[in-house]
């Protein structure tokens, strides 16, 4: 059992999975792998709040916003589908290329890019929403009917 701290009333529990709710609140919620070492710490949080003290636990930058240049080279390195299923894109920020996550505590993040890119990464942290919007405007977006596991049946005859 892990602890972690509910975002919405700041009540600190155990959970054993991920996704949980709180035992005060019943707030539900995906405690992200930072969050459960901070647990006892962070109190109630918005999601900004929640994603700074993220970035400060991991000393890389929070942005609020994604407005950099893609890395195109890195981009085309690790495909869409990389892209997509690990919630990453790798943006210029000050000069410096960084991928930017959620948390970049992710099981598997690091070694994951790292095997892909050939060198160690640099990270930044970002929200879900604003790094999947950045990974849509840079590779397009996912034609949903091409997502699909089931086929239309046909009409019969």
């Amino acid at each position: 059992m892990q602890l972690r701290d509910c975002p919405q009333c700041g009540h600190t529990f155990g959970a054993v999975n991920a996704y949980c709710s709180c035992t005060r609140c019943n707030h539900r919620f995906t405690a992200l792998p930072t969050q459960i070492i901070l647990a006892g710490k962070m109190g109630k949080t918005t999601d900004e709040q929640l994603l700074t003290l993220i970035a400060e636990y991991h000393e890389v930058p929070f942005l609020p916003s994604l407005d950099y240049c893609v890395s195109h080279q890195t981009a085309i390195m690790i495909g869409v589908k990389f892209a997509r299923m690990n919630i990453t894109i790798p943006l210029m920020v000050h000069g410096c290329e960084r991928f930017v996550v959620v948390d970049p505590q992710a099981p598997e993040l690091f070694e994951k890019i790292a095997t892909t890119i050939h060198r160690l990464p640099e990270f930044a942290v970002a929200s879900e929403h604003c790094i999947r919007k950045r990974i849509n405007e840079h590779f397009g977006v996912m034609n949903p009917a091409s997502t699909l596991d089931i086929q239309p049946l046909s009409p019969p005859k």
